[in-house]
């Protein structure tokens, strides 16, 4: 599966435009575009282009990847401990390309499963050893935060009520049918194709006044 079809917005990272792309391998292949000549033969036309279309995903999606690692790498240091909440990679069948990337991440890593990760996990030659911890769900205290990260949104989540926030990904983007009070969506679609600090969150919950008892009937 190529991610790139189903998130179309992500190709703002890639350079390469599908229709330049689509135009070029036709030409190249000496397919004739011009319906309106003698010999223009559609079936040839659509089969060329059906096949093309399909390889300008294969293209970009590595265009996608390496820019995902500069700006990761641009904003992590080789040191900080980072936690990725989730959807790592939709990349099954290439299971060295997805260790090879994440080999070059920055940071000690650790990966709350999210619900594509449950193929990558079960392959044996996925190498764990690249993160300190994979787990389901995690609850850290950070600056005086009780801090709760899952993959999915929880609408009651714990220490709610007692200066906790939860991190969570899965939604690409910032619209939930019901606002939980305290929680963030630290998905990359969301927040500029890269990790966020931590503090950043803290911040902005400290900022906010919002009661959570507001949203009981969630």
């Amino acid at each position: 599966a190529n991610v790139l079809k189903y998130e179309t917005n992500r190709l703002k990272l890639v350079k390469l435009k599908h229709n330049d792309y689509i135009n070029e391998t036709l030409r190249k292949n000496n397919i004739n575009t011009d319906s309106n000549s003698k010999d223009f033969n559609c079936e040839i036309f659509n089969e060329n282009f059906e096949k093309a279309f399909d390889d300008y995903y294969d293209v970009a999606i590595k265009e996608f990847d390496e820019e995902i690692v500069k700006l990761w790498n641009k904003t992590v240091n080789k040191n900080d401990l980072v936690y990725i909440l989730g959807d790592l990679a939709l990349n099954y069948s290439s299971i060295y390309d997805v260790n090879d990337l994440i080999s070059r991440l920055n940071g000690n890593k650790v990966l709350v499963i999210g619900n594509h990760d449950r193929y990558i996990l079960q392959n044996k030659k996925f190498d764990k050893s690249l993160f300190l911890e994979i787990v389901d769900y995690k609850e850290i205290k950070y600056n005086n935060k009780y801090i709760v990260m899952s993959h999915y949104p929880i609408a009651g989540f714990n220490k709610q009520d007692n200066g906790g926030i939860h991190l969570y990904g899965h939604i690409h983007s910032n619209k939930l049918k019901h606002e939980i009070p305290h929680a963030y969506n630290v998905g990359m679609d969301v927040n500029n194709y890269r990790p966020v600090d931590i503090n950043n969150f803290i911040k902005l919950d400290n900022l906010c006044d919002i009661k959570t008892d507001r949203h009981s009937n969630i």
